[in-house]
């Protein structure tokens, strides 16, 4: 018990000691005194519409900042720091008041200038009511020393009241009018009030066609400070110019859209916005077209002209030392949305020959300018030193010329982006007259088709590639530049797609790829497509006709493709297809896919389209379509029927016999004499026809079997197949002749000798 009882004192005496250690740290704490704030705030129009907030402490020797928060109903927090440099710091750590001026709607008082506090951060508007002020006061590591709020309530009004300082609902108050003086358009005059802070001005011009421009006062002019001021704000709109240089104004800029005015671009609305720097709305007003007042014109006499061709200055035959040809100059004016002009010149024979301009072409700021102006384009017959592929205005014009292709009309046509195009026609006459020049077809033409191969180069810079080669042309070549060596073969590439008519019947598309050949003596040049003699080795007895016959590439060599090329034989529809590499023919049996060229997974594959045959291939060679006729007659067919020819569809006469086995008509059995000699028919089937007492058999006998390659596969009969059949009523066997009775005799024989052998042999035991 003594133990406990000191163990219990001990405890008591701790206990106490802890609590009395406890007493004396509060004591101590509470002794030292607390940093302490105050807060006053009043509204004030005097130098700016907005409020002040008065702030002392107390107990705060380390203030490094002054943060003063305005939180609102919207926009964010509006914040106010004081300068690290000024004198904020150092007063609030003597006990002193310092005022933080919160700026709603600027006055005269600077508050950039200002030695003592940074310009708040946030914008103003009528719905960004204040609704309380927090400051905090932070040491020089960015600690709050002591905060304290207030609510709006709170405010002193004596001297204004929160709707006295918040900003009114800003009017940009536009007026609209057309004009026809210094430009073809209409001004717009801005006086703007309860704006204070714009930075920039901003039109939105919304249009029936060609989209929405857009464009706005440049921050660095007056325009702005205008604006901020009330004062006037004068926005040009020109449709037309005139002496006014709207690209050189030093106030207002084009920010997007096209701006680009033609008599369809009419504009719909107006839209003007007053914008703050970090690009916040401050004010914004809409008007139509047909609020603009009219005093000095409307939309359709301020309007853009419609652009024209105004007609051909001349269309004549040319031979110079340059080239011999045709030159068209055609003439134009008001034109502004020109994108490209196409010349198409129709001949005689064959397709039209076109030139299309290039994209950046010299001529086309000129033609944009609504000036009057004249462009020429040649069209070679006969290039000489003039090199129409290096032309920066035209791409090379892609045709075949020959005797009977004289030019008949030219078609002028610019395209327009917003308008309807513009075109211009004449007709060529076989003979001009221009100055003292007097050209004819007969001077210009070809004459008879060259022995000189006709090399046409294919542009890379040109969007397609089309060619026409007339039945007349022998030898019309593609270049595609020199091949270069790759992984042990020369390839190049065709660089757009290119495609090929023909008249003779062969239409070639040859994609954007890449072209390859394994032999190095390859120069770069395909063979466009020419008719060719082509040989198709058919079983015997089959006749086989061609349709048509092309060759393409290079004779002799294989030309390869990364990507199908498309070859229409025009009517060939409902023939087979095939193709001759290397002496060797080959039938395209292959269906093409719906999906063509994606779904292709061969080298080459056939379908038809309409009434015209279509090979898509990898590669070329010549190409061929074609059919097989087999001979007329054959035996009975497979089930016995009589009227049944035993075919497999389009060939008569095969039965299951896929039509490589000849068929010889061969007497009855009867004894009887043939009453002729055999006949040979087509293919080599020998028939001998005799004359029988009643119906006579028919043995169809075998003939070997001649397969082409790559022909339908042929089935052989694991025996030669002889076909007998019996007549419907057979005559009754006569005495020399046939029976049953030798049939029985043979076993019968069998049986005897047996039974011999057997008591031969039992005897011989005994």
């Amino acid at each position: 018990m003594a133990l406990l009882a000191r163990r219990l004192v001990t405890a008591a005496m701790a206990f106490t000691l802890a609590v009395a250690g406890v007493v004396a740290l509060d004591r101590t704490e509470a002794s030292a005194a607390s940093p302490g704030l105050e807060l006053v705030t009043y509204y004030t129009v005097s130098g700016f519409q907005g409020f002040k907030v008065d702030i002392r402490t107390t107990g705060v020797d380390d203030a490094a900042e002054v943060r003063v928060i305005v939180h609102r109903t919207s926009g964010g927090d509006v914040v106010k720091t004081s300068k690290a440099t000024g004198s904020v710091p150092a007063t609030i750590n003597a006990g002193g008041w310092v005022t933080a001026p919160i700026i709603i709607v600027p006055g005269t008082y600077d508050e950039a200038a200002s030695s003592s506090w940074n310009s708040a951060v946030g914008a103003w508007s009528p719905d960004t009511y204040p609704t309380s002020v927090e400051v905090q006061v932070r040491n020089a590591d960015g600690a709050v020393i002591v905060s304290g709020d207030m609510g709006v309530d709170r405010f002193q009004t004596s001297a204004a009241t929160l709707d006295d300082v918040m900003p009114k609902a800003a009017s940009l108050n536009a007026a609209a009018a057309f004009r026809s003086d210094t430009y073809r358009g209409l001004n717009i005059d801005i006086r703007a009030t309860n704006v204070f802070d714009a930075h920039k001005l901003r039109l939105s011009i919304e249009r029936e066609v060609g989209g929405t421009v857009v464009k706005e006062s440049i921050p660095t002019s007056a325009v702005a400070g205008n604006l901020n001021q009330g004062k006037s704000v004068s926005l040009p709109v020109v449709f037309v110019p005139g002496t006014y240089d709207d690209a050189a104004s030093s106030s207002w800029r084009h920010v997007s859209g096209d701006p680009t005015w033609t008599p369809e671009t009419r504009p719909t609305r107006f839209t003007l916005e007053a914008l703050r720097e970090d690009g916040s709305v401050i004010g914004t007003e809409s008007f139509d077209l047909d609020e603009v007042a009219t005093a000095k014109g409307d939309w359709e006499s301020l309007k853009p002209a419609a652009p024209r061709l105004v007609g051909f200055e001349h269309i004549q035959y040319k031979v110079t030392d340059a080239y011999d040809g045709l030159s068209v100059n055609f003439e134009y004016q008001d034109f502004t949305d020109a994108e490209s002009v196409t010349v198409a010149v129709e001949r005689a024979s064959g397709s039209p020959v076109t030139k299309t301009s290039k994209p950046g072409a010299s001529f086309m700021s000129a033609l944009n300018s609504r000036a009057f102006g004249r462009v020429t384009v040649p069209i070679i017959v006969k290039a000489k030193s003039y090199d129409e592929a290096a032309s920066s205005s035209w791409y090379k014009a892609v045709a075949v010329w020959g005797p009977d292709s004289r030019p008949t009309r030219v078609t002028v046509t610019v395209h327009r982006r917003y308008g309807p195009d513009v075109v211009l026609q004449a007709e060529v006459p076989e003979t001009t007259v221009y100055g003292k020049e007097v050209h004819s077809w007969s001077e210009v033409g070809p004459g008879a088709a060259p022995d000189a191969p006709i090399v046409l180069p294919v542009p890379a810079d040109a969007p397609s590639y089309r060619v026409e080669v007339p039945a007349e042309a022998d030898d019309v070549r593609l270049d595609l530049g020199a091949p270069e060596e790759v992984g042990g073969k020369v390839e190049t590439t065709v660089p757009t797609e290119v495609v090929v008519s023909t008249g003779i019947g062969a239409e070639v598309t040859i994609p954007a790829t890449t072209a390859r050949s394994a032999d190095p003596s390859w120069d770069g040049t395909l063979k466009l497509p020419k008719v060719v003699d082509a040989a198709i080795p058919a079983a015997e007895g089959d006749e086989v006709e061609v349709g048509l016959a092309i060759e393409l590439g290079v004779p002799g060599m294989r030309i390869d493709f990364a990507d199908p090329v498309r070859i229409v034989l025009a009517g060939q529809a409902g023939k087979k297809a095939g193709f001759i590499q290397g002496g060797v023919f080959h039938e395209i049996s292959d269906e093409c896919p719906a999906d063509m060229p994606a779904g292709m997974t061969g080298n080459e594959c056939r379908a038809d389209e309409g009434d015209d045959l279509v090979i898509w291939t990898t590669h070329f060679t010549t190409f061929v379509s074609y059919t097989v006729t087999a001979p007329p007659g054959g035996g009975l067919g497979t089930d016995g029927d009589p009227d049944d020819d035993g075919g497999d569809g389009d060939r008569p006469g095969t039965g299951s016999d896929p039509g490589n086995t000849p068929k010889v008509e061969q007497p009855s059995t009867g004894g009887t004499t043939p009453d002729q000699a055999p006949t040979v028919r087509d293919g080599g089937s020998v028939t001998t026809t005799t004359t029988a007492p009643a119906e006579t058999a028919t043995t169809t006998a075998p003939r070997p079997s001649t397969t082409a390659p790559q022909a339908q596969p042929t089935t052989t009969p694991e025996a030669p197949a002889t076909g007998v059949t019996a007549p419907e009523a057979a005559p009754a066997p006569d005495a020399t002749g046939g029976g049953m009775a030798p049939i029985l005799l043979i076993p019968l024989g069998l049986l005897l000798l047996t039974g011999a052998a057997y008591f031969v042999a039992r005897a011989r035991r005994a």
